[in-house]
């Protein structure tokens, strides 16, 4: 039940066009997962919110919500 609800707004943002977006997320994250170092994972995640609060046209910030999600699943699941 718990993994359906962290899974359905990357399955929303997939149908409606935004696997781009997705793998943009899964790409930026990609090191800080392999190297198993969630302090990086969290570093990028506040940075890609720091460039969105930069941006006027907010158009990062799908991208930004997704890792927020991958790295809070990570967290969870560590827990």
């Amino acid at each position: 039940m718990a993994l359906s609800l962290v899974l359905f707004p990357l399955t929303a943002q997939a149908q409606s066009g935004g696997d781009q977006v997705i793998q943009a997320a899964a790409d930026e994250l990609k090191p800080a997962f392999c190297a198993n170092d969630l302090k990086q994972a969290i570093q990028i995640v506040e940075g890609c919110y720091a460039k969105v609060d930069e941006d006027s046209e907010k158009y990062n910030m799908n991208q930004c919500v997704i890792e927020d999600i991958f790295v809070m699943s990570i967290i969870g699941t560590k827990k």
